[in-house]
């Protein structure tokens, strides 16, 4: 309905704000529906995305905590709630949240990436490599499940981009540790 409608706009919005670098302008954009609507998911993960780009590290891990509280499969919000938890050196929490995701969620190629970012970030990069691997596999899985099934692919869709990401991290891991790609 309405509610939807301007809850979208109001997100689309303010990710061009912050985008632009105006973060204030952002949550000016958000506050009056998070009074609103202090539950909606779209709301909270917008909310939880600007205060990790204003380096608000603290508050972007207590609203993404709270959309997975609320949504425990949403798996971008699992994806600053990690990032928030490194950047706060809390590393055991930032592993139980990945983890957690990943039971919940075993079959996710988007899952699998947030898991290779995490080991990116904490620099282990084997480990990285191995569930880029994993995301690489699972988006084609994915992929194959929905042309079986006569479904379309969103061009949008996060499996479909695994496949581009793994190669693009690949080439910026390639150039950074020297050697040659093969991909």
């Amino acid at each position: 309905g309405l509610a939807e409608l301007k809850i979208a706009v109001a997100v689309r919005e303010a990710g061009e704000a912050r985008a632009q670098g105006f973060p204030e302008r952002a949550f000016q954009r958000l506050r009056p529906l998070l009074d609103r609507y202090p539950d909606e998911p779209a709301l909270l993960f917008a909310l939880g995305e600007l205060f990790l780009a204003v380096e608000d590290v603290e508050n972007a891990y207590a609203v993404a905590t709270r959309l997975i509280r609320i949504e425990p499969t949403h798996v971008a919000a699992r994806e600053v709630a990690m990032r928030a938890a490194i950047a706060l050196d809390r590393d055991a929490e930032a592993h139980e949240i990945v983890d957690e995701g990943l039971r919940r969620l075993p079959d996710s190629a988007a899952m699998a990436l947030v898991s290779a970012r995490r080991w990116v970030l904490l620099g282990a990069d084997a480990k990285a490599s191995d569930e880029l691997d994993r995301a690489r596999l699972l988006a084609h899985v994915e992929m194959d499940g929905r042309r079986r099934q006569g479904g379309e692919l969103d061009p949008d869709d996060a499996t479909i981009h695994a496949d581009s990401t793994y190669h693009d991290i690949v080439t910026v891991a390639v150039l950074r540790f020297g050697g040659t790609s093969s991909t």
